[in-house]
């Protein structure tokens, strides 16, 4: 990895060098190890909890996504940006983010476990759940791995996620958390909360003696961009969250479970595709470099291996379903493939949701995901009885499709101009 320079600013990149590939490699590794954990957990947890209880711990997980979305406020992405543009100002960044995001994790992240509650009918153990979850929660909307990308230290947000997963999976390997709902919620909300003071500690020692402060200057200038960038966060997920929530409210909590098993590999696939988009964001500055002939090569580069490992992923899952976890999952193949399809479109999405943002068409992002999750939901509706489970996983695939063909209409005929 590099050093920051005298200055406090990264070296400069050459796009299409060995060191660009070897950092990528560097940041890949650290993800594989950890989405490797995290399935070796999900597979642990699928294959110990029942059903219901899986449909459960889902529903939560799912409700507690959107949660963190929202406390976020929409600046993840403006502050990557602000601070790859200026990383002279970490200080006033950092600690605006975090004073603006503080109160507002601890308000909605009581919030979720009462709209949990009104949503679904819970047993003790499930209150329990969202309760630690909940808690949970707070330390993730914190996070500062928007800081660690800008300043091009992906590795050491890579690298706190992997260890805390990895210390999860171990912990439920060895039975010290117990394979009930209230414990395994509990389980999580430590493993984000161990995830994010990890990355804050990395951030504090490389930044040496900045010191966060509140700056109303910051807020002012992020005030006009965060609300379209919070509301594209929240419809963006649609078809990946609210599948779940839909399936447990239109077809219950057993049928849920498949569908909250395909989510999670959904999501490593979008921690997986979102490596390179968190490599891209901070080079993409506007629409000459995004026009450089040696970052569409490394894009290019980083495409092929993305896919090609989006193949394995899906041969690995394929075999693991079919010989290690119950009967229930594999009927449930379907749904699995087709969630797995979404992902790897909502990843070529993200990567033109950057280049849109790096020529200010925001406005346009969020119009491309409202149609598709529109389309979602009303696909999902009308495909759910007849189909189960399958119809909302195919639903997801036909939103995101369509949501991909809009950004890349506009994005061509922006560069045509």
């Amino acid at each position: 990895m590099d050093d920051l320079g005298p200055s406090g600013q990264p070296p400069a990149k050459s796009f299409g060098s060995l060191r660009m590939l070897g950092r990528y490699g560097v940041a890949l590794g650290l993800l594989g190890l950890g989405q490797g954990s995290a399935l070796w957990s999900l597979l642990l947890i699928s294959g110990n909890l029942s059903p219901d209880g899986f449909g459960q711990l889902s529903s939560g997980l799912a409700i507690q996504n959107y949660i963190v979305i929202l406390g976020t406020l929409g600046l993840r992405t403006l502050a990557t940006r602000d601070l790859a543009r200026a990383p002279g100002r970490l200080g006033r960044i950092w600690g605006t983010l975090w004073g603006l995001t503080t109160p507002a994790g601890i308000a909605l992240a009581i919030g979720g476990h009462l709209v949990g509650g009104a949503l679904f009918a819970r047993s003790a153990d499930e209150i329990w759940m969202s309760l630690w979850l909940s808690c949970g929660t707070c330390f993730s909307i914190l996070s500062v791995v928007p800081l660690l990308d800008a300043l091009g230290r992906q590795s050491l947000a890579l690298g706190g996620v992997a260890l805390a997963e990895t210390l999860f999976a171990i912990a439920l390997l060895t039975g010290w958390i117990p394979m009930d709902v209230a414990s395994l919620g509990a389980g999580f909300a430590i493993k984000w909360t161990v995830a994010s003071l990890l990355q804050a500690i990395s951030l504090r020692v490389i930044s040496g003696p900045v010191r966060p402060t509140f700056s109303r200057r910051q807020l002012n200038q992020w005030k006009g961009s965060a609300a379209p960038l919070l509301l594209t966060a929240l419809i963006m997920n649609v078809p990946f969250s609210g599948a779940v929530v839909l399936t447990r409210h239109l077809l219950g909590a057993a049928d849920s479970a498949v569908m909250g098993f395909a989510a999670q590999l959904a999501a490593a696939i979008l921690l997986l595709g979102g490596v390179a988009v968190r490599f891209l964001q901070p080079i993409w500055r506007d629409a000459a470099a995004i026009r450089e002939t040696r970052s569409r090569k490394l894009l290019t580069q980083v495409g092929l291996y993305a896919f090609l490992l989006w193949m394995a992923i899906v041969l690995i899952v394929t075999v693991i379903v079919s010989f290690w976890l119950p009967d229930e999952y594999l009927r449930g193949m379907a749904s699995i493939q087709l969630m797995l399809l979404a992902a790897a479109i909502s990843v070529l999405a993200r990567v033109l949701w950057v280049a849109l943002e790096a020529t200010h068409q925001e406005r346009r992002v969020l119009i491309a995901y409202s149609t598709g999750s529109a389309a979602f939901i009303v696909t999902s509706i009308g495909c759910a009885h007849p189909l189960g489970s399958t119809g909302v996983a195919l639903a997801a695939v036909f939103g995101m499709a369509a949501t991909v063909l809009m950004m890349w209409g506009h994005l061509s005929s922006l560069f045509k101009r």
